[in-house]
């Protein structure tokens, strides 16, 4: 290291050209994480026209861990100097990386107040703790704001705040790929050897190889019948994800729209009229359909793993609470499931735990190993991840958010907002469904996304641009 990097050196970089871009960010006067230094530089060598960013960002350590000789130095590892940009560069129409903004490293927050900075446009922040916001927007684009991860060693004061920055640091980065006003962004999240998986490939500081396939793809939340046929595909058909990653396992999340039990509109006399024209008050085709679509679209080797949601539970709570008089078309099927939650109780099962649709799952789809179906507040942890929770139930009896998740004592991957975020050890995933549905107005940070669990427990949101997931 040298310190003939001065101060309030304006580091520039040129972006033309480049169409995928690798940013990550760098403390003052410490050393750099060499190893993974190096598989950003074999990511940068394996695809055209890509060019590693490095936000430089400060942090006062009078008493540090690696000398006092550092103390209010403002220099730069030679390693990183090349790379090191601290302007505000338009990346394309829709993103921009904020390089002028050096965020104190032990931020709790580092994306507090910064939704304006980049005005109409999603945004990129140096910073070692990882954070993402979808921020709403009129627009059928989405806003996103993310903070990048480091590429430096863990270095921080022995005080309160320095101990929180230590255990937040994230070794990570952030891969870009434009083409024209599209942006398709994603999360490196390094393993303490410096090497990453992104999508199907494996770098390390010597190369790349092939990754061995994902744990898991957590979709955005389903509601079957009301998809978006683009993300659909996207996700399960010919070229989409499932077929192109082959994760282990599929958590599907609100599985059952429930356009046919909707407690929302059950009074509400139009709505019913417009149920009886457009035949969507079929309750047993709803559920028929719901369980032939996740049929057709779980490959043999899969498990797609159904989590227990409030729209699924929307059918438990039509059998609770429907005169079955008042829906001639639907009063069998009333009929039929409510015995068999009556044959529940007898068997001890509690009123508070039925779950009709999870019976009729059972019924529906063959036998054959591709399903689980998983009962109200039943774990599934994968790698310290747990999968198992929608996010409706929240912390003691509230509604789940992004916040309350992060509090958790393990890491989380949930959906129920259909806003995509990054908080701590949660991630929260998006909708399969538009932004535009006739109960949504105004500006809404609905997005398209779900989330990788690759091999070696490492997460990542895939988010869907106009169908796509990728330049």
């Amino acid at each position: 290291m040298s310190k003939a990097t001065q101060p309030k050196k304006i580091f520039r970089r040129s972006t033309r050209g480049v169409t995928t871009f690798i940013v990550t960010a760098a403390q003052n006067a410490t050393g750099l994480n060499i190893p993974f230094i190096r598989s950003l530089e074999q990511l940068a060598n394996h695809r055209s026209a890509a060019e590693i960013f490095v936000v430089p960002y400060r942090y006062k350590n009078p008493t540090s861990r690696w000398n006092t000789e550092n103390e209010h130095d403002e220099w730069w590892s030679d390693e990183a100097t090349p790379y090191l940009c601290n302007e505000r560069k338009r990346l394309n129409a829709n993103l921009m990386l904020m390089g002028d903004i050096p965020i104190q490293a032990t931020s709790k927050n580092p994306l507090n107040s910064k939704h304006s900075m980049s005005h109409g446009e999603s945004a990129i922040y140096g910073h070692p703790r990882v954070q993402l916001r979808s921020i709403a927007t009129l627009s059928d684009y989405p806003r996103i704001m993310t903070t990048t991860g480091s590429c430096t060693l863990r270095n921080y004061t022995d005080t309160d705040a320095g101990k929180s920055g230590f255990f937040h640091h994230t070794t990570g980065a952030v891969i870009v790929e434009v083409r024209g006003k599209i942006f398709h962004m994603r999360q490196i999240n390094a393993t303490k050897d410096g090497s990453f998986v992104d999508k199907h490939w494996l770098y390390t500081p010597r190369g790349r190889q092939r990754a061995p396939r994902p744990l898991s793809l957590t979709c955005g939340d389903v509601h079957c019948g009301a998809t978006d046929p683009q993300i659909d595909a996207a996700i399960f058909g010919p070229g989409g994800l499932v077929k192109r990653f082959k994760p282990k396992y599929i958590f599907l999340h609100d599985l059952l729209d429930g356009a046919s039990v909707n407690p929302h509109t059950k009074d509400n006399f139009l709505a019913l009229l417009q149920s009886i024209l457009s035949g969507t008050g079929d309750v047993r085709g709803e559920v028929e359909r719901t369980a032939a679509w996740l049929d057709e679209r779980i490959p043999k080797g899969s498990v797609g793993v159904v989590v227990p949601s409030n729209h699924n539970d929307w059918l438990t709570r039509w059998v609770k609470e429907t005169d079955p008089r008042r829906s001639p078309p639907n009063t069998r099927f009333w009929g039929e499931t409510f015995n068999k939650m009556e044959d529940k109780i007898k068997q001890g099962v509690p009123a508070e735990r039925l779950e009709a649709f999870n019976y009729w799952l059972a019924e529906l789809l063959p036998k054959d190993g591709r399903f689980k179906i998983l009962a109200r507040d039943e774990s599934f942890v994968l790698k310290g991840v747990e999968n198992g929770m929608h996010g409706d139930a929240g912390i003691n009896g509230g509604k789940g958010s992004l916040k309350a998740m992060s509090t958790l004592d393990l890491k989380v991957t949930f959906g129920h907002t259909h806003v995509e975020g990054i908080e701590g050890g949660a991630f929260n995933t998006g909708a399969m469904l538009s932004k535009k549905q006739p109960y949504t107005k105004g500006a809404s940070s609905w997005t398209n996304a779900c989330a990788l669990q690759y091999f070696n427990g490492k997460r990542t949101l895939i988010r869907f641009i106009n169908g796509e997931y990728e330049t």
